[in-house]
């Protein structure tokens, strides 16, 4: 569960933004169902977090910029462990004032595992780590530092020092990434969470959302009822939305492609939507109904 993210640095984003998902103490008038308030989960006595948060503002203002942040500490996280020594990583800076190019992009979360909250974070550059820290809150026991990195140098604390205490360290690479591919307990706790637990989605980045609607149109009749009827009530102007899979046509190709390439082609056929438009005569009657395609 993510209590809080943190980015600095990072395309239209510069000086430190943070979300936090904690709920305030004051939020008490909330309708309750049973035991539950909605919009409310207790984590425990004193922490509480809000299961639903709106972000709102003008185009260009960072939105999507911010949830890029997400799922690019995902994917570095993640896939870090699969980084030779001297790739550059993705840095990104702030372009838009001078200096932010010679700064580290930060990215940091908080969140729960189980029983335990962690604090996750690590700076970098485009050829290195700048630094790293894993803390970690188990019920009953104070804060503890898993590990404190800077550039090649480690600190750690007590029990865990024998799991992040390594010798060596690609400076492009994580070191809970590295903690991780040797079997570390704690970091596979924490890559775990960002494997399978933390999901930033965002339809604007994604294709695959489209594609996943578009398939469901044409192949699956109960979900395209849905999907119509959901696009209805917003009321955009056209009555009815279809669509067609174009058949694979090898003749509209040149000669001499590789059968492998055409496979591939003909696997992820093209299916193409339009949507039905009323045609008006001059006095504001349906005269008849007409196809538009949905990008017009």
């Amino acid at each position: 569960m993510l209590l809080e993210f943190y980015v600095e640095n990072f395309r239209s984003i510069s000086t430190g933004q943070q979300v936090s998902l904690v709920a305030n103490n004051a939020i008490r008038d909330l309708p309750k169902e049973g035991d539950a308030e909605y919009g409310i989960h207790k984590i425990s006595n004193v922490l509480k977090s809000v299961n639903v948060m709106a972000f709102y503002g003008y185009n260009s203002s960072g939105k999507s910029n911010f949830f890029m942040a997400m799922n690019r500490m995902i994917n570095m996280v993640v896939g870090s462990v699969r980084l030779n020594e001297g790739e550059y990583l993705p840095y990104e800076p702030f372009a838009f004032e001078e200096g932010w190019d010679n700064k580290p992009t930060t990215f940091k979360s908080l969140f729960i595992k189980e029983d335990k909250t962690y604090e996750y974070s690590f700076s970098y550059n485009k050829t290195s780590i700048v630094s790293e820290q894993l803390f970690v809150k188990i019920p009953g026991c104070s804060r503890k530092k898993c590990f404190d990195r800077n550039g090649s140098e480690v600190s750690t604390d007590g029990m865990y020092e024998r799991e992040f205490s390594l010798k060596k360290i690609n400076s492009n690479r994580l070191l809970i990434s590295l903690v991780g591919q040797l079997g570390g307990v704690t970091a596979n706790e924490v890559m775990g969470w960002f494997r399978s637990d933390f999901d930033a989605m965002s339809s604007s980045l994604d294709d695959s959302f489209g594609s996943y609607t578009k398939h469901a149109l044409v192949e699956n009749d109960a979900m395209a009822i849905e999907i119509k009827d959901f696009i209805r009530k917003f009321q955009l102007g056209f009555n009815d939305l279809s669509a067609r899979k174009i058949d694979f046509d090898q003749s509209q190709f040149p000669a001499g492609i590789p059968a492998e390439i055409l496979a591939q082609i003909k696997s992820k056929p093209i299916i193409e939507l339009n949507t039905r438009h009323a045609v008006y005569d001059g006095n504001g009657i349906v005269k008849y109904e007409k196809l538009v395609p949905l990008d017009d």
